[in-house]
């Protein structure tokens, strides 16, 4: 499969064209006019996607003429002609000997292509690549390092950590959001948590082949995983259910199949940044999903599939996937090549677990909610709370005159503290935000982002790493971060996404630095 037709089947317009909801719970239309797939979003714009455009640009580009290399030149050849100057024609001799004499010379030797440029993933430079197929379970085979010097090892030291610093939040995060659908994390040695777990026992290591070892592994379980989520939230979206939350609930939900889906398309761009992973090595994706499918297909087997099918998803699932003429299946049989050997029944088990409206599973933060230092507002003078109010309240008719949140009007008040706003559990968050314009037109509601706020916010401000240990701190941020990516506006942008990742990044090498350069 080329590599143009996979970037319509990523595109995000693409995704938004396919996910058309409508009104019933299940529509009474086929499938295949339901979904509409890649395949006819390129019929419908005329769009070859085989076609190479480098070779139709160089179609247009005028060739040079045949005359060049004969006795007859044409009077439209591009080349020029060299001047019957008998000197002329001795420097321009000597000029071309001297030159293949330097490049023929003995001491002259091809350059060292090896650790030329920073690391990346799967980088040939750094790692030995995969080949075959018998090779493919060796990932992470580092190089000989004996060519960099002291200052070369710091320096590619430096990029390799902005590479597991990345690796490590992404799958940080997603950790969290995979245990707050339910999702099994197994310490198999291509599971996700184990090498999650490894990363962590690593994270003040000084040596560059651990590190390089720890991201080429942690990357591919990560990426493995997250491509076959996205096969099951995609098969959760085209079931037509609308959950939504009561009418004036601040507590916190996950989001559905719809922006789930953004959330990891998004994370897969980060992983296929160049920056990250020079060439994907699809082989040991393929590979590797195939070895937790096979895991979770052996836990259902011992758990016993449950009957239970109350609201005819597993029914409505199985039919989708059953069928060979569905684009949905013509899309992942195209990207998972073993897209057709997966039994219909994990597939409807690991998708419907998309549905979930509250986390199931919450990992421990380093500092309970209780000892976060919010103002108690019984304790605080009445008298100045009611004045603060007012201002709040001015503040919010000025920000709905303006079209901006009351969030956005307090930050750009240089007099106002964000983290003194937070502690009193105000909003300060910005337009892209869920909870913006509920809290602008509530004033006195109490933020449902205030805690994620008040913890990142604390987190900058303490230079020390405090007294719990990596994991907890870890477990802690990756749940703001997740927490920030969910409560991100439906409507947004793809580049609000992005940027949101940028910023969970930031807060993870802060994390991460904060370990290494402690005692």
């Amino acid at each position: 499969m080329t590599q143009l037709r996979k970037s319509y089947f990523w595109s995000p317009s693409t995704w938004k064209l396919r996910l058309k909801h409508g009104s019933r719970t299940q529509s009474t239309t086929s499938t295949a006019e339901e979904f509409h797939s890649a395949h006819s979003f390129i019929l419908n714009n005329h769009i070859d996607p085989m076609k190479n455009p480098v070779e139709e640009r160089s179609e247009a580009v005028p060739r040079y003429s045949s005359s060049v290399y004969s006795e007859h030149e044409d009077a439209c050849s591009p080349v020029l002609r060299l001047s019957n100057n008998k000197n002329k024609k001795e420097d321009l001799t000597g000029c071309l000997k001297r030159k293949m004499k330097s490049l023929t010379a003995p001491n002259q030797m091809a350059p060292n292509r090896r650790h030329s440029r920073p690391y990346a993933v799967s980088s040939g430079e750094w790692v030995l690549v995969p080949t075959t197929e018998s090779s493919l379970g060796r990932i992470g085979q580092v190089l000989s390092l004996d060519d960099l010097t002291e200052m070369q090892f710091s320096y590619h030291f430096d990029t390799a950590l902005k590479v597991f610093i990345k690796v490590y939040a992404m799958a940080k995060v997603m950790e969290v959001a995979f245990l707050s659908y339910g999702c099994e994390l197994d310490n198999a040695e291509t599971g996700l948590q184990y090498w999650i777990k490894h990363a962590e026992a690593e994270v003040r290591t000084n040596s560059l082949a651990v590190l390089i070892e720890v991201v080429e592994n942690l990357f591919y379980a990560l990426y493995s995983r997250v491509i076959i989520e996205m096969a099951g939230i995609e098969l959760c979206a085209l079931f037509k259910l609308q959950l939504r939350p009561a009418v004036g609930s601040r507590q916190f939900f996950l989001p559905d199949a719809n922006h789930m889906y953004r959330l990891l398309l998004a994370c897969k761009d980060n992983l296929d940044d160049t920056n990250v992973c020079e060439s994907l090595q699809e082989g040991v994706v393929h590979q590797w999903q195939e070895g937790f499918l096979r895991r979770l297909a052996l836990k259902e087997i011992e758990k016993g599939f449950n009957p239970d099918d109350m609201l005819g998803y597993r029914r409505f699932a199985q039919s989708i996937v059953s069928d060979p003429t569905c684009a949905y299946v013509a899309k992942w049989r195209s990207l998972v090549p073993f897209f057709d050997t997966i039994p219909s029944e994990i597939l409807a088990v690991m998708s419907e677990k998309w549905f979930t409206v509250l986390p199931k599973v919450v990992l421990p933060d380093d500092v309970p909610s209780g000892q976060l230092p919010f103002v108690d507002l019984k304790r605080a003078n009445p008298m100045q709370w009611e004045k603060e109010i007012i201002l709040d309240y001015r503040l919010a008719t000025l920000g709905k005159l303006e079209g901006r949140s009351i969030g956005e009007e307090r930050r750009d008040d240089p007099k106002i503290r964000l983290l003194s706003l937070a502690r009193c559990r105000k909003c300060i968050c910005t337009s892209v935000c869920l909870c913006s314009w509920a809290c602008t037109y509530r004033v006195k509601s109490a933020c449902p982002c205030s805690e994620r706020h008040v913890r990142i916010m604390m987190a900058r401000r303490c230079k020390e790493t405090g007294p719990f240990d990596f994991t907890i701190r870890a477990n802690t941020a990756a749940r703001a971060c997740w927490e920030g990516l969910a409560m991100l506006r439906r409507d947004v942008k793809d580049d609000t996404i992005l940027l949101e990742w940028r910023e969970a990044f930031e807060v993870f090498e802060l994390t991460i630095q904060k370990e290494r350069w402690a005692d």
